[in-house]
């Protein structure tokens, strides 16, 4: 039983709080990888819009820097 596993045991329970820790920070901030993709997809598609000249240059800067911030 006193193996050299043992000695690592503490590790266990710093890593379970670093990533209950981690969790509540992207909770927080609503920075999670799933926001972040929906906010690149959201970019694409108003570069796309533009591009077909759906929108104005103004409306495409303004909507950008909506999005953007």
């Amino acid at each position: 039983m006193m193996g050299y596993g043992w000695s690592f045991m503490f590790l266990i329970p710093l890593a379970f709080l670093a990533l209950i820790a981690l969790g509540a920070y992207y909770l927080a901030t609503g920075t999670g990888w799933r926001a972040s993709r929906r906010d690149r997809r959201a970019l694409e598609i108003l570069k796309e819009r533009y591009a077909r000249g759906e929108i104005t240059r103004e409306e495409y800067l303004r909507m950008r820097e909506e999005l953007e911030s």
